[in-house]
């Protein structure tokens, strides 16, 4: 979670805001064709990815610190080095004076209290526990930035790269799949990583339990419901190094096949979760498909 300094109040940061210049863009002046002018800060990793898809880095003073997250991010060295890489720092912000902050669900309401109150336009992205939620964003943020045709565009291929994988996936003999971390968390209905699950062929056994959301779930759990696949974040595609520690031999002494899907993909809340798909499909039932935890020793 992204954490935000308190060390003014909010009435004294406010006069703050407003004595730096940062003054309010009209949705006209946002929307303008070439729109040179507009200064657009991101407090959060989704809306990096965004705004690099959308194709408006010239236009971007501010992206979050988790840009350059080799783990985390799909956008790795994709902003110049004049952005600025910044938290939910209400005086970092200041500097930058942004004509449009956009903001995640995450933000807290009297930080956005704080930056609407200074004048400052800010766009808030939708709620992405799905993929029409990511998709929602990518066309509001579309539309801010006078871009919504370049919105349209990644859409539309993504929705073409999601029906490649559901014609390419076996329509019996569905994989049952359980996500797992290491911190022993699954994802249920209404997550991304569910649902990717489900849109890569899989049956997500988390939403068979009837869990919802992130749920910490017991290694006794995960074996009374016999997934065939654990799904784990990892650069390696075995996920091995992903497992909880106690728990490294788990899958194999009871013939459990393990697969994973980088971090970054996995957890993605931008355009990029398609690729997360992609891959997973293809781990599942493509090539990847006739790989063993024997063949990653």
């Amino acid at each position: 979670m992204i954490q935000r300094r308190g060390s003014l109040t909010l009435g004294l940061l406010t006069v703050a805001l407003v004595v730096a210049g940062c003054r309010p863009s009209t949705v006209d002046e946002v929307r303008t064709g070439d729109a040179e002018l507009c200064r657009v800060c991101s407090v959060s990793l989704a809306a990096d990815e965004m705004l690099f898809g959308l194709g408006v880095q010239d236009r971007v003073v501010a992206v979050s610190r988790f840009a350059d997250n080799l783990g985390y991010s799909n956008v790795v060295g994709r902003f110049e080095e004049r952005v600025v890489r910044l938290t939910a720092d209400l005086e970092l912000i200041v500097k930058v004076r942004p004509d449009l902050l956009v903001v995640s669900p995450y933000n807290s309401q009297d930080f956005l209290n704080v930056i609407d109150g200074a004048g400052i336009k800010t766009y808030r992205t939708r709620d992405v526990n799905s993929w029409q939620g990511i998709e929602d964003s990518i066309v509001g943020l579309g539309e801010q930035l006078g871009v919504s045709e370049r919105a349209d565009v990644i859409l539309r291929e993504c929705q073409q790269r999601l029906a490649r994988v559901a014609h390419s996936i076996p329509e019996q003999d569905r994989l049952r799949v359980l996500a797992w971390s290491t911190d022993m968390v699954t994802n249920g209905e209404k997550t991304t990583i569910g649902e990717m699950i489900v849109r890569a062929g899989g049956i997500n056994v988390a939403e068979e339990l009837g869990l919802e959301g992130m749920t910490q779930i017991s290694a006794e759990r995960v074996l009374k419901a016999a997934p065939d696949v654990l799904l784990l974040g990892s650069d390696d595609p075995f996920g091995m190094s992903a497992l909880p520690p106690a728990y490294k031999d788990f899958p194999r002494r009871h013939g459990i096949r393990v697969v994973a899907v980088p971090v970054k993909l996995l957890t993605s809340v931008s355009q990029y979760f398609v690729e997360g798909v992609e891959l997973l499909a293809a781990r599942l039932y493509g090539a990847d498909d006739k790989r063993t935890l024997d063949a990653g020793k």
